[in-house]
């Protein structure tokens, strides 16, 4: 079980991280709708067409297994990209389901997720502050914290990175380019004991179509992204985050605790001490 748990909090790190202004970037033409999961994974490399000139991920199509996932290569990142994403954690009546947009756009990235019986929770990042935002619709608080001490931001723009980082050459079962509702995509299967994961990650978008993950053959956990418009119109003041909520930052109040005393508490710790020292004395 520990083995699934394992998996299960990869696919909720993903999620949660891929779960990723007057101007205004282009217009939706390109878009991948709901269907039915037609994954072939027989030997179609051949018809798989990949445009280096607009694909986010150009690698030999031909390629298998580490080798695919060493090759590939984020040539052609999305300036602007939007789409739905769900979460579903659990299977049958214990399935808790949660779904979203996805907006992201020059860096910056904005989702926003509905759970079961929750409000809405909004998650902005905000690439010129180098900070993130989180906050209930329905609420006037929330709070914030800054990139890493590294200086890095959050990986939005890289949902291929990140679903390829938790990828275990050891446990790697499977990886090839494979035709995914009409589209060019790298499926890979990783398996651990009883518990698999499956990723199918688009060649054009550079995003995780769809991530599953199973225990003794039951699926625990998914996480679907479609509904993809490439280029995406885009409003960037949908990264400002609103002016009416007030943000905490954790982080400036973990450094309101290392402050140096105050001169009152200075001067009552003087007498203290002042005190036991003539008690030594006597």
């Amino acid at each position: 079980m520990k083995k699934a748990q394992y998996f299960t909090i990869v696919l909720i790190l993903f999620t949660a991280l891929s779960l990723s202004g007057c101007g205004k970037l282009g217009l939706g033409k390109d878009k991948i709708e709901n269907g039915k999961d037609n994954v072939s994974q027989g030997d179609n490399q051949d018809k798989i067409i990949i445009d280096p000139n607009s694909f986010a991920i150009v690698v030999d199509p031909k390629l298998t297994g580490m080798e695919l996932i060493k090759k590939a290569q984020m040539v052609n990142p999305p300036e602007a990209i939007s789409y739905n994403t769900k979460s579903i954690m659990g299977s049958g009546e214990e399935a808790y389901e949660s779904t979203g947009r996805v907006l992201q756009a020059k860096g910056n990235y904005r989702l926003e997720m509905e759970s079961q019986d929750m409000p809405t929770e909004v998650t902005i990042y905000n690439a010129n502050e180098k900070m993130t935002y989180k906050y209930v619709q329905s609420e006037k608080k929330g709070y914030k914290y800054g990139d890493n001490n590294s200086g890095e931001g959050p990986s939005f723009e890289g949902e291929y990175d990140l679903a390829l980082s938790f990828i275990d050459e050891e446990k790697l079962v499977k990886a090839q380019v494979v035709n995914f509702e009409g589209q060019a995509a790298i499926y890979y299967e990783m398996k651990d004991g009883q518990s698999k994961v499956e990723a199918w990650i688009s060649l054009k978008y550079g995003i995780v179509f769809k991530m599953i993950t199973y225990d003794n053959d039951k699926m625990v956990a998914q996480t679907i992204n479609n509904n993809i418009s490439l280029p995406a119109s885009i409003e960037l003041d949908n990264f400002i985050p609103p002016a009416d909520i007030e943000f905490d930052d954790p982080s400036v109040a973990k450094e309101d605790t290392t402050q140096e005393p105050s001169q009152e508490v200075t001067e009552i710790e003087n007498i203290e001490n002042q005190d036991i020292q003539e008690e030594i004395a006597q």
